[in-house]
């Protein structure tokens, strides 16, 4: 009796259940949310600004007032280093930031390193650069003595006036004799007389003031000119020159003005040695800017053990004093004018502040 009451109950509840499906009376299922409408786009006159137009550079007016004179001392430069093609357009590019380059530690016996030099330095586009080089000189029993100098130049805004002379050295004062040679601006009336020179390092304090006798020789060489400017790696710092041992010195009177200091630094030793100098006689004062760098275009010494140092110099007041000097605009001949005028008068006695 309960099993026969059991299966009737059940057989009534799965009859209900079917009864409930077939009806429509099941739970829905949970609501799912629409999705959200996209965001409406940009406006199209929306954009970015451009960028800025880039700064102009100088005007060909502003370049050719002043220029400006290296000095480079490239380490041990020869057949090996020029076939290093990354050195070579380092050096490349180095040298066509300048107007005249003085350079120290040419070695190469066969004399081609010189012309090679100028040849990748006019491969690139721009002003073409002419050279000066000395014949080798070092007067000691070692080749490794034996170097040449070299003076490149802008032939856009320096001219060459002479073949160079090495001084004669009498008293045998130098290993390496100074080389001399003589220049003049395109755009300008400045004209001045150059002397390289790579001391000795043992020897430096002494040949640093055989200087003093090398000027004079290039004042009887070149008796119409007063503009001197002695250049080179002086090794006159640190263990090889003090300031107190070259203040003894002639050359280092009130006659000549040191532009690089002696606290400058211009090599890439972890000591700071003011080894590259630059050195003007008096009447070559007016055509200093006071403008002077020590150039560190790079800090690898398979380049150099030394950086390029530089001065400015006015190309077109050579000789001349001012009649009146410019506090607002520019000199203009015998006038100042707006500084964003051309000038079109020749150089005449106002200066620039």
């Amino acid at each position: 009796m309960v099993k026969r009451g059991f299966f009737v109950m059940h057989k009534l509840v799965t009859f209900l259940v079917l009864l409930a499906v077939v009806s429509g009376c099941t739970p829905p299922p949970p609501s799912v949310p629409a999705p959200l409408p996209p965001p409406p786009p940009l406006p199209s006159s929306v954009v970015e600004p451009p960028p800025p137009p880039p700064a102009p550079g100088p005007t060909p007016e502003s370049a050719a007032a002043t220029i400006r004179i290296a000095t480079f001392n490239i380490r041990q430069f020869g057949v090996t280093k020029r076939n290093k093609p990354e050195v070579m357009a380092i050096l490349v590019e180095i040298v066509r930031r300048y107007d005249v380059v003085a350079i120290q530690e040419i070695k190469d016996a066969s004399g081609e390193t010189p012309g090679a030099f100028l040849n990748a330095i006019n491969a690139l586009d721009g002003p073409d650069y002419a050279v000066v080089a000395s014949p080798r000189t070092g007067a000691t029993a070692s080749s490794s003595a034996k170097e040449q100098y070299a003076y490149y130049v802008n032939t856009a805004t320096v001219e060459v006036l002479d073949d160079g002379a090495l001084f004669p050295d009498p008293s045998d004062a130098f290993v390496r004799e100074p080389w001399a040679a003589r220049f003049r601006a395109t755009r300008g009336n400045f004209s001045f007389v150059l002397l390289d020179i790579h001391t000795q390092p043992t020897a430096a304090v002494a040949e640093v003031g055989a200087l003093h006798d090398a000027v004079l020789w290039a004042r009887t060489r070149y008796d119409d000119e007063d503009d001197f400017i002695a250049l080179g790696d002086y090794n006159a710092s640190c263990s090889y020159a003090s300031p107190a041992q070259l203040d003894d010195l002639a050359f280092r009177g009130a006659s000549y003005t040191w532009i690089v200091p002696d606290d400058a630094d211009t090599n890439l030793a972890a000591s700071a040695c003011a080894y590259d100098r630059i050195v003007s006689t008096d009447a070559a004062n007016g055509d200093y800017t006071g403008r002077w760098g020590v150039d560190r275009a790079f800090s690898d010494t398979a380049v150099s053990d030394h950086w390029p140092v530089w001065a400015e110099f006015y190309a077109d007041r050579d000789g001349r004093s001012c009649c009146k000097t410019c506090t607002a605009g520019k000199a203009c001949g015998d006038t100042c004018i707006a500084a964003s005028a051309t000038c079109t008068a020749a150089p005449g006695c106002v200066c620039d502040e």
